[in-house]
């Protein structure tokens, strides 16, 4: 049986793919999750705007195979999840 979650649940996953502006995550999910990269805080926290730079070093704050801790933000159209997390989860 796979997790059908809510809203607000706090889930594992692993990074299964790095893609533009966003990770793809497995959860155990019927379909994957993903973390977009302006959900994440970064590491010390801090709160600034995302861009072009941070999507070039997107690998420098989680790449293929980290866990992550990440809170379910919303459901997708299709049903797969939206994830926020900070990127010390690994």
């Amino acid at each position: 049986m796979r997790y059908n979650g809510e809203v607000g649940d706090i889930v594992v996953g692993r990074i299964i793919e790095v893609q533009q502006k966003l990770w793809k995550v497995d959860c155990g999910t019927r379909l994957n999750a993903f973390l977009n990269l302006a959900a994440v805080n970064l590491p010390g926290g801090e709160l600034r705007r995302r861009g072009a730079d941070d999507e070039l070093v997107m690998r420098k704050f989680l790449q293929e195979g980290d866990l992550i801790l990440g809170k379910q933000i919303l459901f997708m159209l299709d049903r797969s999840l939206e994830l926020s997390s900070s990127s010390g989860s690994k």
